[in-house]
């Protein structure tokens, strides 16, 4: 094949979505000067740019923009892949602040086929139109963002292009600081018979994904202190960068795992599963992810086959069946896709993969009457069948599937600790099932790859269910999760402050700002009274308390027992200290045979008798000492020695009870009813880790209370369910999927001979 210079032509029509984050990376600069964008193409080490646009008309918004870029090459030394960057730029500084990339591989052929064309391909390829979604560059300085970034996990914007590959070269090798002028007439034709031909792609559907988490196995111990929460968003939709006030039915509640088994951790939601929802809106590519799951479906199925095969080796006869069967089911269903896609507009962009597939068909029955290989069937069929479907699975993903992948992260606050992607079309649900995503409505396993360097690779492995697809077919959803039910709650949490380990609790931090009602960041002051729910949705029952620890199976899995505590208070007298009274941590009089008459509650067995707490502040013998009997005042000052002016004197006491292990699979009411009925949870400060026992340095509590909401219709669960603050603030509600019981499950095993 003789070299010959080849123009790769790159249209782009459209930029969208761009997060207002990248306003944020020359905020320090001067504030006179604009912050600019401007799209990059590159390819091998030569660059082309076009003009540049202010960044603040493009911020989360659709901007047409039919601009052309255009490299030249020589054929056949083509490129890895072309890359298309966002660039950001303010005065004479610049940086690229997202990339994304386009194999050539995808572009010109189907994986695993080469071009036979002796010269040159009369047809050249061609890619889109069709969205490409940008991540953020790794190499953004964490000035921009309080912690390193992820660039395959942050979601920043996406634009519309095509790409086309030319024989000729009579295109100006660098695109200019404007557009193209009108005398250019053949491009702008071009350009804007493209945009005839992608209108399609403008219209936008209604979708919902789905997600409810299980369990989060295999925790590595350097995260068991962490307070770990998950947040699901596909594109800008939950994606925090797009957020104006903080969302709850995008991500879970933050709490630390417990232990598991060996030096791994877990969290084992029981009853009450954190379910992610995220409406969003994208064009119709439907009928694209439907070929590919059909494709990707007969792929799987050759390779259950070969298992079949290799596990179970009965013979030559058994296995010429097998595969003779494979061979059939296979073949049928490869001739209707070659059908529907010849008679479809949104065929694969591969410029031979019917020609892919009908060589595939073509081995496979070649393989079926090869008679004189039936004493070598098992190798030579394995080997020929493995190899089409591993061939049929590269072929299903299609590069121009532009709904970008699903991404799950897993965060302590605001820091980032692991992620995982999942693609879309692999939980797509259709009506036809042999169209559907190989997980869709499935539980499945989903490994998060820790983004640190230091420690294990994985950070966890998650249970999921999910499920995305049109609005409509929301019922599909609802379905699949019973006998479990979707239950939206209004959430609101009580914040309590303290000083010192006794002193008592107040609605104020040490800076005196009064927040005792926020959301769960403490980001919006709430007033649970004045909570406006939005147009046909309603309260049902009342507010309840609803600790966090409360989604596990058992009321505190991070710690297995449970700490009742007393403080005994005496004063001093011509005799010598005698008991004034007992008293709970925030002061009130308890009865004086508390100690005595105190009853465990059912389901829990008090450990031991009750003993002195030697850990608190105080002297060797627990007492703290203070002149006027005020332990729990914002402004008492105990003393931890004994003073000739002390007049009142406090300890603590306490006593541990556990949960009976006969008692692990009653009702929630039951067990619920074991928690504190204070329902606080407590942590040395807000941001730290949660617990339900407090330690002696905790200063912070909260208690979370939450109340049900349902739509008066059909009609209306569809809509956000957003509750209004006030009139310019809303926040979401937590959604949860839900059983009225507990399963319980048995296994039996029979013992043959040993």
């Amino acid at each position: 094949m003789s070299p010959r210079y080849v123009s790769i032509v790159v249209d782009v029509h459209e930029i969208c979505h761009l997060t207002s984050d990248v306003l944020k990376v020359y905020e320090k600069a001067d504030s006179k000067a604009a912050t600019v964008v401007a799209i990059q193409l590159q390819v091998g080490e030569e660059m082309v740019i076009t003009r540049t646009m202010e960044a603040r008309n493009l911020v989360q918004r659709s901007t047409v923009i039919n601009e052309r870029m255009v490299q030249r090459i020589v054929w056949p030394n083509l490129p890895h892949q072309v890359t298309l960057g966002i660039v950001v730029g303010c005065h004479l500084e610049s940086e690229v602040y997202a990339t994304t990339s386009v194999k050539m591989a995808d572009v010109l052929q189907g994986k695993g086929f080469e071009l036979v064309n002796d010269d040159f391909p009369c047809d050249l390829p061609r890619f889109g139109p069709a969205y490409v979604n940008f991540f953020k560059d790794d190499r953004i300085e964490e000035s921009v963002h309080q912690t390193p970034i992820h660039s395959e996990s942050c979601f920043v914007g996406r634009a519309l292009i095509t790409i086309q590959f030319r024989d000729e070269f009579n295109h100006r090798a660098f695109c200019s600081d404007t557009r193209f002028g009108l005398e250019d007439k053949q491009e702008r034709d071009e350009i804007n018979g493209d945009r005839k031909f992608i209108s399609h792609l403008f219209r936008r559907h209604p979708y919902l994904l789905f997600t409810t988490f299980y369990a989060a196995n295999y925790i590595p111990p350097n995260l068991k202190s962490r307070n770990i929460h998950f947040r699901v968003s596909v594109g800008p939709f939950g994606n925090p960068l797009y957020e104006n006030f903080p969302s709850c039915t995008n991500k879970t509640l933050s709490v630390m795992p417990s232990f598991a088994e060996e030096h791994y951790y877990a969290m084992p939601w029981g009853n009450l599963k954190p379910m992610c929802e995220v409406p969003c809106l994208w064009e119709d590519i439907t009928p694209r992810m439907r070929l590919g799951n059909v494709i990707d479906h007969v792929g799987r199925l050759l390779q259950r086959f070969c298992d079949k095969v290799i596990t179970r080796p009965e013979g030559p006869m058994y296995i010429s069946s097998c595969i003779v069967d494979a061979i059939r089911r296979a073949s049928t269903i490869l001739r209707f896709i070659n059908s529907s896609v010849a008679a479809s507009s949104h065929s694969c962009c591969h410029v031979d993969f019917k020609r892919a597939v009908d060589q595939t068909v073509r081995d496979l029955c070649k393989l079926k009457f090869a008679i004189a290989t039936r004493y070598r069937i098992t190798e030579l069929g394995v080997a020929c069948v493995s190899n089409a479907a591993k061939l049929l699975e590269s072929i299903s993903q299609d590069p121009e599937m532009s709904i970008p992948d699903v991404v799950i992260t897993m965060n302590d606050g605001k820091h980032l600790l692991a992620y995982a992607k999942v693609r879309v079309n692999e939980i797509l649900y259709v009506k036809d099932a042999i169209c559907r995503g190989t997980f869709t409505g499935r539980l499945s396993s989903v490994v998060m790859r820790s983004v640190s360097s230091k420690g294990e690779a994985i950070a966890a492995v998650l249970e999921l269910r999910m499920w995305f697809g049109k609005a409509r077919h929301r019922a599909n959803w609802e379905r699949i999760i019973e006998p479990g039910r979707i239950h939206y709650m209004a959430e609101v949490f009580e914040n309590e402050w303290c000083s010192t380990f006794g002193a008592r609790w107040h609605a104020s931090d040490d800076s005196g700002e009064r927040c005792r009602w926020t959301d769960e960041s403490r980001a919006i002051s709430l007033d649970p009274s004045a909570l406006l729910l939005p147009d046909g949705w309603t309260f049902q029952g009342e507010w309840k308390t609803l600790p966090c620890h409360q989604m596990w199976v058992g009321p505190d899995p991070s710690r297995i027992e449970y700490e009742e505590e007393v403080f005994e208070v005496q004063r001093r007298t011509n005799r010598g200290w005698k008991i004034l009274n007992y008293t709970n941590a925030d002061g009130v009089v308890l009865p004086e045979q508390i100690m005595t008459d105190l009853v465990c509650p059912q389901g829990w067995e008090w450990i031991g008798e009750w003993t002195i707490d030697r850990t608190s502040a105080g002297d060797a013998r627990g007492w703290s000492y203070a002149l006027e009997n005020d332990f729990n005042e914002q402004s008492s000052r105990p003393d931890h020695a004994e003073g000739t002016e002390h007049n009142f004197r406090r300890r603590r006491w306490r006593r541990i009870r556990v949960e009976n292990a006969d008692s692990a699979d009653k009702d929630f009411d039951t067990f619920r009813s074991g928690v504190k009925s204070a329902h606080w949870e407590y942590a040395r400060a807000f941001g730290h880790s949660l617990h339900v026992k407090r330690d002696g340095g905790d200063t912070y509590r909260r208690r979370r209370y939450v109340r049900e909401m349902v739509p008066m219709s059909s009609a209306h669960r569809n809509a956000k369910p957003r509750l209004r603050v006030n009139e310019n603030t809303c926040i979401s509600p937590r959604i949860y999927e839900v059983y009225d019981e507990v399963l319980r499950w048995e296994m039996r095993a029979s013992i043959l001979w040993a």
